[in-house]
């Protein structure tokens, strides 16, 4: 068995962006050393990582989504969203 069982549901998207700490996106570029961005990070307490929806939220939660697929047993199933903004 693979897969939902046949039926209908309710569906949610979402999609996270992570825009990573300057200080290590020099790491990565070999701007600055492994002991350069321990020290940066130790100065800061924390990653300056932010996380984003770059999805409405809505779309997250089964009750705000509005969306919903139907699942068909023994066929490919193909669910194809529009999703917006508003």
């Amino acid at each position: 068995m693979q897969g939902a069982l046949a039926g209908r549901y309710r569906v949610t998207v979402s999609k996270k962006l992570v825009v990573s700490d300057p200080d290590e996106i020099l790491y990565s570029e070999g701007k600055i050393t492994y002991d350069e961005l321990q020290s940066r990070m130790a100065r800061k307490g924390e990653s300056d990582a932010k996380v984003y929806d770059s999805i409405p939220a809505r779309y997250g939660a089964a009750d705000t989504s509005g969306l919903t697929a139907e699942v068909k047993a023994k066929t490919d199933n193909v669910c194809d969203f529009t999703l917006t903004s508003k």
